[in-house]
């Protein structure tokens, strides 16, 4: 028996990479990347307190271990010192941001392991919820996370982690969040009566298109299942297409040893009320003229486009063009002209860019106006 204990903790620690005993900030698990799996293991390790590196640093390079290794460990082995992230003896809410600071970071070397694939009917399904599957351009929407249900619920569950994916063109950008907001929902099964230290993490990268979000808790007696927290944000001034897509994967939960099991994810999609659609531009009335599409207070014709296109004021007395701005669908600028003096109509060159969605914002002596603008066709220019 005594054999066989110490060959079990032989390849235990043989499992656990460690490089050349250094922390990383942020590398928690030690496997060479920041990810969603620190987050876990950080809310694992909270609040516990040890040995302060010698010379606390939080910056992404190698530090030394302190002298003394820390009481206490993970279940796989790994010392709760890798959790200090800034060094200064205390696991703690500094710690976690800077494990955000450095998401995604790697090094030379990355050991990661498969994520699980769930299977419907036999293991628990991770889904997406809304009030209405119907959205309209501006509106402030609330998406629910959902985990199991009557036939398939969890007991010992420490967190689940998984990632959603967005068109960064349907979402406002509303600046340190990307976008979106995670917030726990109060007096559930997954938080308990008093909330018993559950918490959230999210990362948005907009360039991507992709949110990691991490939920954890230290209740270990709820078994149940339903919403566990809910993302909010806002939709965009206008929307192409008629609908928005939010898709799920990388999808898991952990039990209170940290072991990883599989979820079933379910994405959700969302029906725009009032959507532009640029295969069918509409006008305001029957005498408007067809491929056009307008707004209160400013006409673009043709659109799409394959050439110049007229930018005009309905009302060309009292509401004149001050400035015109084209942007990506993301909300880059590509191109401004600014009037010295406010104008009634402006021929805009599409040909100076590539073909695919823009939008329009137009500022004019009566507020602001924008509006997609669609390129079928290009000679050359920038944007490409």
């Amino acid at each position: 028996m005594k054999s066989l204990i110490t060959i079990s903790v032989i390849w235990l620690l043989a499992s656990v990479p460690l490089y050349a005993q250094q922390v990383w900030p942020g590398d928690v698990t030690n496997n060479g990347i920041v990810n969603q799996v620190d987050v876990m293991y950080w809310a694992y390790a909270h609040d516990a307190v040890g040995s302060p590196r010698n010379n606390p640093d939080h910056s992404w390079t190698g530090h030394v271990l302190p002298d003394n290794l820390w009481a206490e460990e993970f279940p796989n082995g790994l010392n709760f010192a890798y959790a200090d992230c800034n060094g200064n003896g205390i696991i703690d809410s500094v710690d976690l941001d800077i494990i955000k600071e450095h998401y995604w970071f790697e090094r030379d070397s990355v050991n990661i392991e498969d994520i699980p694939v769930g299977i419907p009917g036999v293991d628990p399904p991770l889904t997406l919820l809304v009030n209405s599957p119907y959205t309209s351009p501006n509106e402030e929407e609330e998406i629910f996370i959902s985990l199991g249900d009557e036939d398939i619920t969890i007991d010992s569950l420490f967190g689940i982690s998984f990632t959603l994916h967005f068109n960064p063109a349907d979402i406002k950008d509303l600046g340190g969040d990307g976008g979106f907001s995670l917030e726990i929902l109060e007096n559930t099964w997954f938080t308990g009566d008093d909330g018993n230290q559950s918490g959230g993490f999210s990362y948005v990268n907009r360039s991507s298109g992709v949110i990691s979000v991490i939920l954890y808790r230290e209740v270990f007696n709820s078994i149940g299942w339903g919403n566990l927290a809910k993302l909010e944000y806002i939709i965009e001034d206008f929307v192409v297409f008629s609908h928005i897509d939010f898709e799920l994967d990388s999808a898991v939960y952990y039990n209170f040893n940290l072991k990883r099991f599989p979820l079933v994810p379910k994405g959700i999609t969302l029906e725009v009320v009032d959507a532009i659609d640029p295969s069918h531009p509409e006008g305001d009335n029957e005498e408007d003229t067809p491929g056009t599409i307008k707004d209160a207070g400013v006409t673009i014709y043709p659109n799409p486009a394959s050439g110049r296109t007229l930018i005009e004021s309905k009302n060309k007395g009292s509401n004149k063009l001050k400035l015109i701005q084209v942007l990506s669908l993301g909300g880059n600028p590509i191109e401004e002209i600014e009037f010295i003096e406010p104008v009634s109509k402006y021929l805009l060159d599409a040909n100076n860019y590539a073909p695919g969605f823009y939008v329009v914002r137009v500022e004019t002596e009566q507020g602001i106006s924008s509006k997609p603008l669609v390129v079928v066709n290009i000679d050359s220019g920038i944007g490409q």
